[in-house]
C-alpha cells in the first residue's frame, strides 16, 4: 500500500495538471456516460500538430543544436549584464518557435552553468526569473509559441498575418520592459575570468544530417500552421522519420502535455452538455472574456483556462480576448503558466538555494509584469476613444 500510495504521490507531483485534469474529465464521465459524442470533443488536429512539433523540437534539443547557438553568443561575454541579458532573450525569442517550456528547459540549466562558471551565483534568482518571465511572454507571438495559441489559433480560423498582429504590442511592450527590468536589477560588473562552456553539451559535426533534417521537418511542421500541409501527413511523416534517425527524440516527448489536452477536452465537451453550468458560465464570461482569461489563469493555468472559456464563446471578439487574456495571464502566479514550474524545479536544486527568496522576487516580479501589460492593454483598446 505504501508503494501504492508513494507512486500515485511521485506522478502527482510529476505531472500535476495531467492528473487535475484526469480527475476533472472523470467526474463529468459519472455525470454524462460515454457516447459517441466524445469522439466530437477531441481536437485531433491540435494533438497531432502539437505532437509533431514536441518530437521535432526534442530532436533538435537532444543533438545539442540550441545549446550550441547559446554557447556561441555566451562564450566571449565578459559584462555581467549582457551575459543577463543574452541569456533572458534567448528564452524570449526562441520561445516563439520551440515553446516556453523548451526554451526554459534548454536555457535556464545553461544560464545556472554560464552565472556559477562566472562566480555570479547571486544573480540566479533575478535571471531566472526573468528568462521565466520572457519565455511566457515570447511565447505570445506566434500560434506555435505555447499549446493553448495552437489550439485558440485552430479554432478561430485566424490567418497567421491575423494572428501576429493581435499579439503584436504586447510582444513588442513585454520586450521593452524586459530590457528595463535587466537594466535595473543587474549591475554593469565585469566577468573576472572567461567563460569556458563544455562543448560536450553543445551541436556535434557529426549530427550535421539529423540537423538538416529536423530543420526540414520544422519547416513541414510551418507548412502545417500556415495550413498548406495535412496535420496528419506532417505527423506521420515525422514520426517515421525520427524513428529511423532518432528514436530518443520520440521518447522525450511531453505525452503527459497530450494527454492532459485530451482528458481536459473530454471535461469542456462533457461542461458543454450540462445546461445549468452552461448557462451560468456564459453569464460569467459573455463580454468578459479577456479579464475572465487573465483570472482564471492565475489559478488554474493558461491551458485548462483557453479551453473552457473558448467553449463559452463563439464570436471572434470573445476568441481573440481569450488570446489575448491567457496570453498575459500566463505570467503572475507560479501555476499561471506550468513552464514556470520548470524554472523552479531547477533552481531549487542549486546547492545552497533559497526557495522562499526565489517564491518572494518571482511573484513581486510577475506582477509587477502582469499590472504593466494589463494597464498597456486598456489604454492600447480605448486610446482611439479617447482621441475622439
Amino acid at each position: 500500500m505504501n508503494k501504492l500510495l508513494g507512486g500515485i504521490k511521485n506522478i502527482f507531483l510529476k505531472e500535476p495538471v495531467a492528473v487535475i485534469s484526469f480527475l476533472l474529465a472523470l467526474i463529468t464521465v459519472f455525470i454524462i456516460p460515454v457516447d459517441k459524442g466524445y469522439l466530437e470533443y477531441i481536437s485531433f488536429e491540435t494533438i497531432g500538430l502539437l505532437a509533431t512539433l514536441m518530437i521535432i523540437m526534442a530532436g533538435l534539443s537532444g543533438i545539442g543544436f540550441f545549446a550550441s547557438v547559446a554557447s556561441a553568443l555566451l562564450g566571449k561575454i565578459k559584462n555581467i549584464r549582457v551575459l543577463g541579458l543574452v541569456c533572458v532573450m534567448l528564452c524570449f525569442f526562441f520561445s516563439m518557435v520551440i515553446t516556453n517550456d523548451v526554451a526554459l528547459i534548454t536555457f535556464v540549466p545553461f544560464t545556472i552553468e554560464v552565472f556559477t562558471m562566472a562566480d555570479k551565483k547571486k544573480y540566479l534568482i533575478p535571471v531566472i526569473t526573468l528568462q521565466t518571465i520572457a519565455a511566457n511572454l515570447g511565447s505570445i507571438l506566434t500560434p506555435i509559441g505555447n499549446p493553448h495559441n495552437l489550439y485558440l489559433y485552430e479554432l478561430s480560423g485566424m490567418n497567421i498575418g491575423s494572428f501576429l498582429a493581435l499579439m503584436l504590442p504586447h510582444t513588442v511592450f513585454a520586450f521593452v520592459i524586459l530590457l528595463v527590468s535587466i537594466w535595473i536589477v543587474i549591475k554593469k560588473e565585469k566577468v573576472k575570468t572567461s567563460i569556458n562552456l563544455n562543448n560536450n553539451k553543445g551541436f556535434q559535426k557529426k549530427s550535421i544530417g539529423k540537423l538538416m533534417v529536423y530543420l526540414g521537418l520544422f519547416v513541414l511542421g510551418i507548412l502545417v500552421v500556415l495550413h498548406v500541409c495535412p496535420v496528419y501527413l506532417a505527423l506521420i511523416i515525422t514520426v517515421i522519420t525520427a524513428l529511423v534517425i532518432d528514436k530518443k527524440a520520440v521518447m522525450k516527448v511531453d505525452y503527459g502535455l497530450l494527454l492532459t489536452f485530451v482528458f481536459l477536452f473530454i471535461f469542456i465537451g462533457n461542461i458543454k452538455r450540462m445546461d445549468v453550468v452552461v448557462t451560468t458560465l456564459d453569464a460569467l464570461v459573455e463580454g468578459r472574456e479577456f479579464i475572465m482569461s487573465v483570472i482564471l489563469s492565475q489559478v488554474i493555468s493558461d491551458v485548462p483556462t483557453a479551453l473552457l472559456l473558448s467553449a463559452m464563446t463563439e464570436s471572434t471578439a470573445g476568441i481573440e480576448g481569450i488570446i489575448i487574456g491567457t496570453n498575459i495571464g500566463a505570467i503572475g502566479t507560479l501555476i499561471a503558466s506550468m513552464a514556470s514550474l520548470i524554472s523552479f524545479k531547477y533552481y531549487s536544486n542549486i546547492s545552497g538555494s533559497s526557495k522562499l527568496k526565489y517564491l518572494i522576487f518571482f511573484t513581486v516580479c510577475n506582477y509587477i509584469f502582469l499590472a504593466l501589460l494589463l494597464v498597456f492593454h486598456y489604454c492600447l483598446y480605448k486610446m482611439p476613444y479617447w482621441i475622439f
